[in-house]
């Protein structure tokens, strides 16, 4: 798996889900009372309760950003928005990879050379990541990234993956690795302490080991998980990847010609931040935090239409109000004909219930 997800198996652990390696990520991260960290307020509730059991137990303050909304964002404005928030107090920047609200995939690589340039460390809630885009977990730059093994990567439910960066490679992060517990583990010793992580491309010891060995488990899920990636394998990553945006990118086309660009709530125009996932609003700014109506759409694209959608809710800039839209995940298994379908379905229950 490590092979498949580009990084080392020292750097790998097989969790139960993204929700399990967010807590055993902030449960580790040497955090104390004062020290700041960045987020969103578009972040998954996995995240978002974890970083506020961090401000409870220990006084770490959490400063949320509310991502930009809409098509025509680039990545620099997002860097921006994180940029503007970093302090002298600010340890850690979490963001999504791609974030389930909306499904825009926010600027990774610059996010995290933005949060080296300040010797902060990195979090990544990576669910969407892993089984959709191709691109080596270690050449992110990030030092811990939580996904899913069953979502894109089609794995077992009840599956996570947790990369944890073990080395020190300048071309991909030259910071030092990060101060980090290894909690829930019967591996860490028993008198005595770990030796001090190294500086450089060797690792000290297995920190992913010291996570995995957590007491008696079932391998059968872990071994799911490890031939699902090895069927992606055979199938090639770049194909899937490929396949997936297409279809995404054709998806927005057809959105944007019966509702326009501005009722999709990702960014369309800077390639660099779409991703498979696409949120729109079916029934105008009138309707744009009607959730009910919203509810009801999905509900009856399934029941019509056997679309299996989900609505979904977040902040938007300047508003203090939810907003809500339809969010369309376009998959390895789905084509052309199946979008088609979709879209002509929405455009009549859109008529029919506005």
């Amino acid at each position: 798996m490590a092979a498949s997800l580009g990084c080392d198996y020292d750097e790998l652990v097989i969790a139960h889900n993204t929700t399990h390696t967010m807590g055993q990520v902030f449960g580790g991260l040497d955090l104390r009372e004062g020290d700041e960290v960045i987020t969103t307020d578009h972040e998954c509730y996995s995240v978002q309760a974890h970083l506020n059991m961090l401000h409870n137990r220990r006084g770490v303050v959490v400063k949320k950003i509310t991502p930009l909304l809409g098509p025509h964002w680039t990545a620099e404005d997002y860097v921006k928005q994180f940029e503007a928030e970093i302090t002298s107090r600010t340890k850690v920047m979490e963001f999504a990879g791609i974030t389930f609200t909306t499904g825009t995939r926010l600027p990774i690589r610059q996010l995290a050379e933005l949060a080296q340039r300040h010797g902060i460390t990195t979090v990544m809630d990576g669910a969407h990541l892993p089984g959709l885009i191709n691109t080596p977990l270690r050449e992110y730059g990030v030092d811990f990234i939580g996904a899913s093994g069953s979502k894109w990567q089609c794995g077992p439910m009840g599956t996570g993956i947790l990369y944890i960066r073990n080395k020190v490679l300048p071309q991909f992060n030259p910071l030092p690795l990060a101060q980090f517990w290894p909690i829930i583990s019967i591996w860490y010793p028993i008198e005595g302490e770990l030796p001090a992580r190294r500086p450089d491309r060797d690792a000290t010891f297995d920190v992913a080991e010291q996570l995995q060995k957590a007491g008696t488990a079932s391998p059968s899920k872990a071994f799911g998980l490890a031939k699902a990636c090895l069927v992606w394998d055979e199938i090639g990553r770049d194909r899937i990847e490929r396949h997936a945006l297409e279809l995404n990118r054709y998806l927005q086309r057809r959105i944007a010609g019966h509702w326009g660009d501005e009722a999709v709530y990702c960014p369309i125009h800077d390639r660099r931040l779409v991703s498979a996932i696409s949120t729109f609003n079916a029934f105008g700014p009138r309707y744009a935090t009607d959730l009910k109506r919203n509810m009801a759409f999905v509900a009856r694209l399934e029941e019509e239409c056997n679309a299996m959608l989900r609505w979904t809710f977040f902040p938007a800039p300047g508003s203090d109000e939810m907003h809500f839209g339809v969010r369309v995940c376009t998959h390895l298994y789905n084509n052309h004909d199946e979008i088609d379908r979709l879209v002509d379905t929405m455009i009549r229950l859109a008529r029919e219930m506005t």
